[in-house]
């Protein structure tokens, strides 16, 4: 099983879907789905937390998606306390189930815009999200300390390959590696869990 998590509308940048394009894309995987028995394509998006701390889609939009995914992309000099303020609004969304790349950075250009990491997984300790070990080498986010941090609080984390194009899948493999150099424990890691145990998490 898989995930499609197109970005959302306010990253132009990116094509980000309308939700218009979202209810289009959601019949598109049930298409996929009827045709493929052997193999189950969630729907989610990866939705912007907004520079105002607002989400990028209402409720009633991310109540109908599989999955959703919350991640800043932009205001990257805003304040720490404006910053974990976008990040609280969505670890409390009861929709959101996971926060991508949670310091923003990118490998030798910028260090991200520094939250405050060890209270951001408590908060996902809290409310029982998951946060993102993303596979990709420029981003490596969670770094090994913050995932070390999640283990201790028994914070699922996803190796996702954050791709944007079918030949980017193949970092899962550099994500896997670098689960390993942190030792996470493999029931805590989103991946190796059964449909039936991801499924269960998802509808919680």
């Amino acid at each position: 099983h898989a995930v499609i998590t197109d970005h959302s509308q306010y990253l132009k940048v990116a094509n980000g879907l309308t939700p218009e394009r979202l209810a289009q894309q959601k019949l598109d995987v049930y298409a996929f789905n009827e045709k493929n028995p052997d193999f189950r394509l969630y729907h989610g998006t990866e939705m912007d937390i907004l520079p105002d701390g607002s989400l990028d889609f209402e409720d009633d939009v991310l109540k109908e998606l599989d999955f959703v995914i919350a991640s800043i992309h932009s205001s990257f000099t805003q304040s720490q306390d404006k910053i974990m303020a976008r990040l609280k609004t969505a670890v409390e969304n009861p929709y959101v189930h996971m926060i991508a790349h949670p310091t923003g950075r990118i490998v030798g250009e910028r260090g991200g815009y520094d939250p405050d990491v060890a209270l951001l997984i408590d908060w996902a300790a809290e409310h029982g999200k998951i946060v993102e070990l993303n596979a990709n080498p420029y981003r490596l986010d969670l770094c090994i300390e913050h995932l070390q941090l999640a283990m201790e609080k028994n914070v699922n984390v996803a190796i996702n390959t954050d791709a944007h194009a079918i030949d980017q899948l193949r970092f899962m493999d550099i994500g896997v590696k670098y689960a390993q150099k942190a030792w996470l424990k493999k029931e805590l890691i989103v991946n190796t869990w059964s449909k039936e145990q991801f499924e269960a998490f998802i509808k919680r």
